[in-house]
Protein backbone atom coordinates (compact mmCIF):
# COMPACT_ATOMS: atom_id res chain seq x y z
CA UNK A 1 0.00 0.00 0.00
CA UNK A 2 1.21 3.46 -1.02
CA UNK A 3 0.83 6.49 1.47
CA UNK A 4 -0.29 8.80 -1.37
CA UNK A 5 -0.36 12.28 0.83
CA UNK A 6 3.95 11.24 1.24
CA UNK A 7 4.30 11.37 -2.36
CA UNK A 8 5.70 14.49 -4.59
CA UNK A 9 5.47 15.06 -8.15
CA UNK A 10 9.08 13.78 -8.65
CA UNK A 11 7.38 10.11 -7.33
CA UNK A 12 5.25 9.95 -9.68
CA UNK A 13 5.55 9.40 -13.16
CA UNK A 14 2.43 9.69 -15.55
CA UNK A 15 1.86 7.78 -18.85
CA UNK A 16 -0.81 8.98 -21.01
CA UNK A 17 -1.16 7.33 -24.25
CA UNK A 18 -4.72 7.17 -23.80
CA UNK A 19 -5.90 10.39 -23.58
CA UNK A 20 -8.90 10.73 -21.46
CA UNK A 21 -9.99 13.98 -23.29
CA UNK A 22 -10.68 12.33 -26.28
CA UNK A 23 -11.82 8.88 -25.02
CA UNK A 24 -14.67 10.77 -23.11
CA UNK A 25 -15.94 12.38 -26.51
CA UNK A 26 -17.74 9.10 -27.13
CA UNK A 27 -18.42 5.47 -25.64
CA UNK A 28 -16.94 2.36 -26.60
CA UNK A 29 -19.53 0.31 -26.98
CA UNK A 30 -17.93 -2.80 -28.37
CA UNK A 31 -15.52 -4.92 -30.08
CA UNK A 32 -14.75 -7.12 -33.14
CA UNK A 33 -13.19 -8.88 -35.63
CA UNK A 34 -12.77 -8.62 -38.59
CA UNK A 35 -10.79 -10.69 -41.85
CA UNK A 36 -9.89 -8.54 -44.64
CA UNK A 37 -9.37 -9.59 -48.16
CA UNK A 38 -5.25 -9.27 -48.12
CA UNK A 39 -5.55 -12.09 -45.55
CA UNK A 40 -4.95 -9.45 -42.75
CA UNK A 41 -7.16 -9.92 -39.44
CA UNK A 42 -8.25 -6.83 -37.37
CA UNK A 43 -9.63 -6.13 -34.07
CA UNK A 44 -11.97 -3.54 -34.08
CA UNK A 45 -13.15 -0.67 -31.64
CA UNK A 46 -16.70 0.14 -31.95
CA UNK A 47 -17.54 3.35 -30.73
CA UNK A 48 -20.92 5.89 -31.13
CA UNK A 49 -19.09 9.31 -32.28
CA UNK A 50 -17.08 9.20 -35.52
CA UNK A 51 -14.90 12.15 -35.13
CA UNK A 52 -14.64 11.23 -31.21
CA UNK A 53 -12.97 8.07 -32.57
CA UNK A 54 -10.91 9.51 -35.40
CA UNK A 55 -9.40 11.72 -33.23
CA UNK A 56 -8.93 8.68 -30.76
CA UNK A 57 -7.12 6.89 -33.45
CA UNK A 58 -5.22 9.93 -35.04
CA UNK A 59 -3.86 10.79 -32.00
CA UNK A 60 -2.83 7.01 -31.30
CA UNK A 61 -0.88 6.99 -34.70
CA UNK A 62 0.76 10.13 -33.86
CA UNK A 63 2.15 8.68 -31.17
CA UNK A 64 3.45 4.96 -31.86
CA UNK A 65 2.96 5.51 -35.72
CA UNK A 66 0.92 2.97 -37.71
CA UNK A 67 3.27 -0.21 -36.45
CA UNK A 68 3.24 -0.69 -32.94
CA UNK A 69 7.01 -1.95 -32.88
CA UNK A 70 7.53 -0.86 -29.98
CA UNK A 71 4.62 -2.29 -27.96
CA UNK A 72 3.59 0.60 -26.42
CA UNK A 73 -0.19 0.47 -26.76
CA UNK A 74 -1.19 -2.88 -24.44
CA UNK A 75 -4.12 -4.70 -25.49
CA UNK A 76 -5.42 -7.79 -23.47
CA UNK A 77 -8.19 -9.71 -23.22
CA UNK A 78 -9.55 -11.16 -19.81
CA UNK A 79 -11.65 -14.94 -20.34
CA UNK A 80 -13.77 -16.02 -18.13
CA UNK A 81 -14.98 -13.19 -15.70
CA UNK A 82 -17.95 -14.95 -15.18
CA UNK A 83 -18.51 -18.81 -14.47
CA UNK A 84 -21.91 -18.71 -15.52
CA UNK A 85 -21.12 -17.24 -18.78
CA UNK A 86 -17.77 -18.93 -19.75
CA UNK A 87 -17.99 -16.50 -23.00
CA UNK A 88 -18.03 -13.34 -21.73
CA UNK A 89 -14.48 -11.64 -21.88
CA UNK A 90 -13.52 -8.05 -21.16
CA UNK A 91 -11.17 -5.66 -23.47
CA UNK A 92 -8.67 -3.53 -22.13
CA UNK A 93 -6.64 -0.88 -23.65
CA UNK A 94 -3.59 0.49 -21.68
CA UNK A 95 -0.14 1.43 -22.36
CA UNK A 96 3.01 -0.90 -21.56
CA UNK A 97 4.68 0.90 -18.54
CA UNK A 98 8.45 1.25 -18.11
CA UNK A 99 9.12 0.34 -14.81
CA UNK A 100 11.13 2.67 -12.82
CA UNK A 101 11.60 1.50 -8.62
CA UNK A 102 12.21 5.09 -7.58
CA UNK A 103 8.56 6.03 -8.76
CA UNK A 104 4.46 5.52 -8.38
CA UNK A 105 3.47 4.92 -12.48
CA UNK A 106 -0.12 6.12 -13.09
CA UNK A 107 -1.88 5.29 -16.39
CA UNK A 108 -4.99 5.49 -18.18
CA UNK A 109 -7.04 2.34 -19.17
CA UNK A 110 -10.36 1.77 -21.36
CA UNK A 111 -12.12 -1.18 -20.85
CA UNK A 112 -15.01 -3.00 -23.08
CA UNK A 113 -16.79 -6.17 -21.53
CA UNK A 114 -18.15 -8.35 -24.10
CA UNK A 115 -21.42 -10.99 -23.69
CA UNK A 116 -21.02 -13.26 -26.72
CA UNK A 117 -23.33 -16.12 -26.15
CA UNK A 118 -20.45 -18.31 -27.61
CA UNK A 119 -16.44 -17.86 -27.81
CA UNK A 120 -16.82 -18.86 -31.70
CA UNK A 121 -15.33 -15.47 -32.55
CA UNK A 122 -13.00 -14.68 -30.47
CA UNK A 123 -11.55 -18.31 -30.88
CA UNK A 124 -11.67 -17.77 -34.54
CA UNK A 125 -9.23 -14.69 -34.09
CA UNK A 126 -7.15 -16.16 -31.52
CA UNK A 127 -6.49 -18.78 -33.40
CA UNK A 128 -5.72 -16.73 -36.50
CA UNK A 129 -3.70 -14.40 -34.85
CA UNK A 130 -1.50 -17.38 -33.42
CA UNK A 131 -0.77 -18.22 -37.04
CA UNK A 132 -0.10 -14.53 -39.05
CA UNK A 133 1.76 -13.28 -35.54
CA UNK A 134 0.09 -9.54 -36.31
CA UNK A 135 -3.60 -8.33 -36.74
CA UNK A 136 -5.35 -4.35 -37.72
CA UNK A 137 -6.29 -2.46 -34.69
CA UNK A 138 -8.97 -0.28 -36.11
CA UNK A 139 -12.20 1.38 -35.41
CA UNK A 140 -15.78 1.57 -36.80
CA UNK A 141 -19.30 3.50 -35.70
CA UNK A 142 -22.56 2.17 -34.49
CA UNK A 143 -25.61 3.40 -34.94
CA UNK A 144 -28.51 1.88 -34.10
CA UNK A 145 -27.10 -1.75 -33.38
CA UNK A 146 -25.65 -1.24 -37.01
CA UNK A 147 -22.19 -0.84 -38.43
CA UNK A 148 -21.85 2.73 -40.37
CA UNK A 149 -19.73 3.36 -43.21
CA UNK A 150 -16.46 5.66 -42.51
CA UNK A 151 -17.24 8.39 -44.34
CA UNK A 152 -13.36 9.24 -44.06
CA UNK A 153 -11.20 9.20 -46.94
CA UNK A 154 -8.44 7.10 -45.10
CA UNK A 155 -9.05 5.75 -41.66
CA UNK A 156 -6.27 5.23 -38.98
CA UNK A 157 -5.59 2.20 -38.31
CA UNK A 158 -2.58 0.49 -36.48
CA UNK A 159 -0.54 -2.61 -36.86
CA UNK A 160 0.07 -4.56 -33.60
CA UNK A 161 2.29 -7.71 -32.93
CA UNK A 162 1.21 -8.75 -29.22
CA UNK A 163 -1.69 -9.36 -27.86
CA UNK A 164 -2.33 -10.43 -24.16
CA UNK A 165 -4.74 -13.07 -23.63
CA UNK A 166 -5.45 -13.54 -19.79
CA UNK A 167 -7.47 -16.21 -17.41
CA UNK A 168 -9.36 -14.01 -14.97
CA UNK A 169 -8.46 -15.72 -11.89
CA UNK A 170 -4.75 -15.73 -13.11
CA UNK A 171 -4.64 -11.82 -12.60
CA UNK A 172 -2.84 -10.76 -9.66
CA UNK A 173 -2.60 -7.37 -7.93
CA UNK A 174 0.62 -6.41 -10.13
CA UNK A 175 -0.76 -7.28 -13.13
CA UNK A 176 -2.06 -4.74 -15.42
CA UNK A 177 -4.87 -6.42 -16.08
CA UNK A 178 -6.11 -6.02 -12.73
CA UNK A 179 -7.35 -2.70 -13.26
CA UNK A 180 -10.09 -4.31 -15.74
CA UNK A 181 -11.43 -6.61 -12.27
CA UNK A 182 -14.83 -5.30 -11.27
CA UNK A 183 -16.36 -5.88 -7.97
CA UNK A 184 -19.02 -8.10 -9.24
CA UNK A 185 -16.73 -10.14 -11.12
CA UNK A 186 -17.25 -13.99 -10.12
CA UNK A 187 -14.08 -15.96 -12.30
CA UNK A 188 -14.66 -19.20 -13.37
CA UNK A 189 -11.81 -20.66 -11.09
CA UNK A 190 -10.68 -24.45 -12.13
CA UNK A 191 -11.48 -27.29 -9.88
CA UNK A 192 -8.36 -27.84 -7.98
CA UNK A 193 -6.82 -24.56 -7.68
CA UNK A 194 -6.89 -23.47 -4.27
CA UNK A 195 -5.48 -19.40 -3.67
CA UNK A 196 -5.74 -17.75 -6.86
CA UNK A 197 -4.26 -14.64 -7.46
CA UNK A 198 -7.68 -12.81 -8.46
CA UNK A 199 -8.73 -13.90 -4.76
CA UNK A 200 -6.09 -11.08 -3.34
CA UNK A 201 -6.76 -8.91 -5.95
CA UNK A 202 -10.65 -8.47 -5.13
CA UNK A 203 -9.64 -8.34 -1.63
CA UNK A 204 -6.97 -5.54 -2.21
CA UNK A 205 -8.73 -3.77 -4.68
CA UNK A 206 -12.28 -3.79 -2.93
CA UNK A 207 -11.96 -4.48 0.72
Amino acid sequence: MIDSESLTHKDMKVQDLIKIRLWDRTVWCGTGFALYPNGDIGLTVLFEDEQAAAAIFEDLENLISNEDSEDRLRISIIRNIDRRNPAHYRVCISENFTFDSNKTVQMIARINTMTPLTSENLDRFLSAFNERKSYILSYAVVKNEKIMENSSAKKKSIRKFDINVVEAWKIGPNDIEVMAIHSDDDPLIPEGVSNPPIIESLKRKFR
